[in-house]
């Protein structure tokens, strides 16, 4: 019996030396920061590790961070339910304002310093507000509101949210309690978290289409230029047109003046030869048709020709009948005293081809009395 006490005694013994060992709860940091870059304030409180082991409150972590920073804020409800932060505000700030109580007597700045920015407005976001928005002033929190950064400052849709590990979420701060390695941005939205991409599904969706639409006539202007470029390939070929129609039209073509030149100066050295060979010709000749033909040579290709075909009854007499051949401008014009020969030389045959003709028929002729009788 006392062996099973002692036994039983040490048992209990190691569980509680067991139980005893074991920490409740594992400590760690959680990130916290409070922002307003949506309207050029940048970090009001930089990010900062706060120690928590899973019992923090988000409402007291920021209460605490804003404190640290020299700022207070202004908020509904209370720390531990329904917490709702109103406006952020300038260290020295206390009392009340639009109907919200001060944190600086719970949680007092430790080293108290003004709210104070240049508003900053991305242009875009204005235009949307300008359309969208039942009012919209960007002097708003300089003239009204300074000092006091919160809901309806600037618009009817401004005030703070918050995500936590990246999402939205409509808890109050005092119902989300940081865990290590949470991270926790408060931050401020010009109209309903639409430009923190915070809003309601078709309110956002408004948003982003009209942003969009907002930056594209700064796309589509550079195409423009391209209706420019063809004008410049164009004159080119317009100018050079008129050249190749100026080359026809004028009197001097470059193949022609080559070809005729030869042929003038062949008819003036045959006509300089007639003169020469036949002075006499000219003195007696009585049909006036063919000197009126000479005259008209030079303003026709096939004057040379003519003339050297007149000189051809000075050498033989059958010159009318050389005049009468209309064929010979189709051949080369005769152009020297070699062609002339070659003319006689050819006239000759002819006539004794035919006296041969003759002489043989004679013949034939003669055969046939002869065998008749």
């Amino acid at each position: 019996m006392k062996r099973f006490f002692s036994v039983f005694a040490a048992a209990l013994l190691l569980l509680a030396g067991a139980f005893a060992g074991l920490p409740a709860r594992a400590a760690g940091t959680a990130t916290v920061s409070v922002e307003a870059f949506s309207v050029g304030g940048g970090y009001l409180a930089q990010p900062a590790k706060l120690e928590t082991d899973g019992s923090l409150r988000a409402s007291v972590a920021v209460l605490s961070l804003l404190a640290q920073n020299g700022l207070t804020a202004f908020y509904g409800g209370t720390p531990e339910n329904g917490f709702y932060l109103a406006y952020v505000a300038s260290g020295a700030a206390a009392g009340s304002f639009n109907g919200y109580r001060c944190a600086s007597s719970s949680y007092p700045p430790a080293s108290p310093r003004a709210l104070s920015f240049a508003t900053a407005i991305d242009p875009a976001v204005k235009a949307y507000l300008t359309d969208h928005a039942d009012y919209f002033d960007e002097t708003d929190y300089e003239t009204n509101f300074s000092g006091y950064l919160g809901e309806f400052v600037y618009t009817n849709g401004s005030g703070w949210m918050y995500t936590l590990n990246g999402s939205f979420t409509q808890k109050p701060l005092s119902d989300v309690y940081l865990r290590p390695g949470d991270t926790l941005r408060v931050r401020y939205t010009l109209y309903f978290g639409a430009d923190l991409g915070g809003a309601e599904p078709a309110l956002q969706k408004s948003f982003d289409d009209y942003i969009a639409a907002w930056a594209q006539p700064e796309t589509t202007l550079p195409p423009e230029p391209q209706t420019a470029a063809p004008p410049a390939t164009t004159a080119p070929a317009e100018t050079a047109a008129p050249a190749l129609t100026e080359a026809p039209a004028g009197t001097e073509p470059p193949t022609e003046p080559q070809t005729a030149a030869p042929h003038a100066e062949a008819g003036t050295e045959s006509r300089a030869e007639e003169h020469a060979a036949a002075p006499a010709a000219e003195t007696s000749a009585e049909p006036p048709s063919e000197t009126a033909e000479a005259p008209a040579a030079p303003a026709e290709p096939s004057a040379p020709g003519e003339t050297a075909a007149t000189s051809a009854p000075a050498e033989a007499e059958p010159a009318p009948e050389t005049l009468t051949v209309e064929a010979l401008p189709d051949t080369p014009a005769p152009q020297s005293g070699g062609a002339r020969k070659a003319l006689v030389i050819s006239a000759a045959a002819a006539v004794i081809a035919a006296a041969a003709t003759a002489v043989i028929i004679a013949i034939i002729k003669r055969k046939k009395e002869k065998t008749n009788v």
